[in-house]
């Protein structure tokens, strides 16, 4: 019986214990727990930063178009008429004025005379004229004589070479032959073409592009080319002409790129591809694609200013890729912007916690 107050002391310790517990409990229970705002104002905003840097900052535009003869002329006929025959062959070189086909002497002048007699008219007035000049020189003819015979000349032979371009069909530039669509004895009405002669050294080909990209676009800008026709080979080109308006229904600014040809494996009508790389190649002043944001109208990024402050900074945009985006404005190279976490920054002058920076 002498130990009979140990049990007791251990059930009073026990309960003692249990009721600092619940109190512990309690007051606790009654902590307010601190929200997300509150971390961030007490700790900062986590956010990630990279530093300005000076790069060059270039994309590639990729146009589609078809290309065609640097000259390119399809040879029609002013009256429909039977082909007598061909003087040129598929691929064959031909120069300005060269004959290509002829014929049937059926067509006839705007007057309606048939050929062989206005060249034989035509042949005598020419000589006339010739013998009018030696006697006009010896006055043996007034003036008024000289300008009748000139006129009867004249007349003369713009009928004989309106029906002579009926009959005798020649080419108005130098070039290749590349494409005869009618042959001897076939009926060719004055819609269709007889054949087309194309300049193929040299190609041109005409690409739209959105105002954005043709802003960037300026002449002898250098072109990689390729066709599917032919996907293992690459050809040169350079832009030649950009339009200065845009077009009034696609509102697309056309840009004529010259295609350099020597050994003649592309051909008019094949489907080309431009790969044209916009922006300077000299460094400039770049942050990185993610740092940008639109503000209040306005387009920048947040600056990682004093003490990690956020302070937004309004800045002018250049060229752009998937990573990289042109700068201009108040800010230098070496300043940190936010790169990631930028859609938790609410204010400026907000506390950043920076856990990462380049």
């Amino acid at each position: 019986m002498k130990n009979w107050w140990r049990p007791l002391g251990m059930l009073l310790l026990c309960l003692l214990g249990f009721v600092s517990l619940r109190l512990l409990r309690a007051e606790r229970e009654q902590e307010p727990v601190p929200t997300q705002t509150d971390t961030r104002e007490r700790f900062g905003v986590p956010v990630e930063a990279v530093r300005v840097r000076t790069t060059p900052v270039q994309r590639r535009l990729r146009l589609y178009g078809t290309v065609r003869g640097a000259e390119q002329s399809e040879i029609f006929i002013p009256t429909p008429n039977i082909l007598e025959r061909l003087h040129v062959e598929m691929g064959q070189d031909v120069r300005a004025g060269q004959l290509l086909a002829t014929m049937r002497p059926l067509a006839t002048s705007p007057l309606g005379y048939p050929y062989q007699p206005l060249k034989v008219k035509n042949d005598t007035l020419q000589a006339d004229l010739e013998r009018y000049q030696e006697l006009y020189a010896k006055g043996a003819l007034t003036e008024q004589q000289m300008d009748h015979a000139r006129a009867q000349a004249d007349a003369a032979e713009a009928d004989f070479m309106a029906a002579k371009a009926a009959v005798k069909v020649s080419s108005p530039i130098a070039g290749t032959v590349t494409r005869i669509d009618f042959h001897a004895g076939e009926w060719v009405p004055s819609a269709q073409p007889l054949m087309q002669v194309a300049r193929i050294d040299q190609l041109i080909v005409d690409f739209m592009a959105e105002p954005s990209d043709a802003a960037l676009i300026s002449a002898r800008q250098l072109v990689n080319v390729t066709s599917s026709a032919l996907p293992s080979l690459r050809f040169q080109g350079e832009v030649t002409e950009r339009a200065m308006a845009a077009h009034p229904v696609l509102n697309q600014f056309r840009v004529r790129v010259l295609v350099e040809n020597p050994e003649r494996q592309l051909l008019p009508g094949f489907p080309v591809r431009a790969d044209i790389l916009l922006g300077s190649a000299d460094p400039v002043l770049a942050v990185p694609a993610r740092a940008m944001l639109q503000r209040d109208g306005k387009r920048g990024v947040w600056l990682v200013g004093p003490e990690n402050r956020a302070y937004f900074k309004e800045l002018g945009t250049g060229t752009s890729n998937d990573q990289l985006v042109a700068i201009d404005g108040d800010i230098s190279q070496g300043d940190l912007v936010v790169s990631l976490g930028k859609e938790d920054i609410s204010r400026d002058g907000q506390l950043l916690l920076v856990v990462d920076a380049d």
